[in-house]
């Protein structure tokens, strides 16, 4: 079962060639998704299992995905917190 992250909830930043934090619009953007305590699953139930992320968008209306990345098998526990960086260049 998929597990949604609301934009919202995502933190944007924009790198220099160095790939570190600027304030300015670069052609380089880090994506950071965090999977906090009680995410997906509240804290004492089994760990869930996670193998891949993508992050998804919008294209003249329509949904696409933009990056997709499988990784072996995570047994994320309730109780910790799971950050997931995308790095896209253009």
């Amino acid at each position: 079962m998929p597990f949604k992250i609301p934009v919202a909830n995502l933190k944007l930043e924009y790198l220099d060639a160095s790939d570190t934090v600027v304030a300015n619009a670069t052609s380089r953007i880090q994506i950071t998704a965090t999977l906090g305590p009680g995410q997906p699953t509240p804290a004492g139930s089994p760990p869930y299992p996670l193998r891949e992320f993508g992050l998804f968008g919008q294209l003249n209306g329509q949904p696409q995905m933009i990056d997709y990345v499988r990784h072996p098998v995570i047994q994320k526990d309730g109780s910790v917190t799971l950050e997931r960086k995308i790095r896209l260049v253009f």
